[in-house]
């Protein structure tokens, strides 16, 4: 019986949508003269759970392309008796799927498995450890055998994670990588509402290198809830989305006004939103749904104050208030 040869390549990409992907192609041959062609593509989380909060159901979508060849003296067989596979998804964690026996592209779904996680919204194929599979097959000339496929990194960087947190009055944000090659830099995007960004920091890579890289950010923005979006770009000027994270300033932000005594507007910061905000005089009535108030960016507001009459004012807010005075 001829030997089986098998070619292994492992392509692992990281995406700030939905899902991350996972890629495996490998060569079959078998004594008979079939020369297959395998290719899949493991990408969407499919979540079959309206409530994550105890763990969830899950499905992963997956691409496929089957491709059979004849070479030297094939009988002229095209396909295989056996092809499927067993993705494992962490330790003792497997999602079983089936390839076409007669070749093809397509796509299909894995069995469902069940997660630990709770975080349904955000899930993406890394995040489950989704990193090797069996794959199972049979066919004239080739014996029922299973081969482990492991995962090789072929990523200019091998991301770890990326976090924030608040401390104090700052924010801080961390992010590791396994591995970098012909990294330039990492560009961080910065937005108070997660749609609109602005070019906010660019730290230098590593360039090549395989130790742990470690990178922190210091943020003393103001703002209540800041949204942070994280790319890599490499010396060829490929770019890279690696991570999205929100982090909630929950300290005590210092309610502040200006000017103060002021006559027509009045520039308040710090606060968390605006349906949080009254204008109330000192008798205790509420003005604010009678005089008009703007957003403006970096989380301030505006306040139309022309039509109050003179006297002592306060903005409250749930937590704070601010003593003003109209001329």
């Amino acid at each position: 019986m001829k030997t089986l040869i098998l070619a292994i390549s492992f392509i692992f990409m990281l995406s700030l949508s939905s899902f991350g992907q996972y890629t495996f192609m490998t060569n079959i041959q078998g004594q008979t003269g079939i020369d297959v062609d395998v290719t899949i593509t493991f990408n969407q989380i499919i979540v079959n759970s309206n409530d994550c909060s105890n763990g969830f159901n899950y499905q992963i979508q997956f691409d496929y392309d089957v491709h059979y060849n004849q070479f030297g003296n094939g009988n002229g067989n095209n396909d295989l008796n056996t092809l499927q596979g067993y993705l494992a998804c962490g330790p003792g964690n497997q999602s079983y799927f089936n390839l076409p026996n007669g070749g093809g592209m397509g796509s299909g779904l894995t069995a469902n498995n069940w997660t630990p996680l709770n975080d349904c919204q955000n899930i993406q194929v890394q995040d489950l450890m989704c990193d090797m599979i069996d794959l199972v097959f049979q066919g004239p000339g080739i014996g029922y055998q299973t081969v482990t496929l492991e995962a090789i990194s072929t990523l200019p960087v091998t991301f770890i994670d990326f976090s924030g947190k608040q401390v104090d009055k700052s924010i801080y944000l961390e992010w590791s990588t396994a591995s970098e090659k012909n990294n330039d830099f990492f560009k961080i995007e910065r937005s108070v509402d997660g749609k609109d960004w602005e070019n906010w920091k660019t730290i230098d890579g590593a360039g090549t290198t395989s130790e742990l890289s470690s990178y922190s950010l210091e943020d003393n923005a103001v703002i209540p809830v800041v949204y942070y979006r994280l790319s890599q770009t490499d010396y060829d000027g490929t770019t890279t989305q690696l991570k999205t994270i929100s982090v909630e300033n929950t300290s005590n932000i210092e309610l502040i006004a200006y000017p103060n005594p002021a006559t027509t507007t009045i520039t308040v910061e710090g606060i968390n939103h605006l349906s949080d905000l009254r204008v109330i005089d000192v008798t205790g009535t509420d003005h604010s749904s009678t005089i008009v108030i703007n957003t403006l960016p970096n989380n301030k507001l505006k306040i139309d104050i022309h039509t109050l009459n003179t006297g002592v004012y306060f903005i409250k807010t749930s937590r704070d208030q601010f003593r003003f005075i109209k001329n």
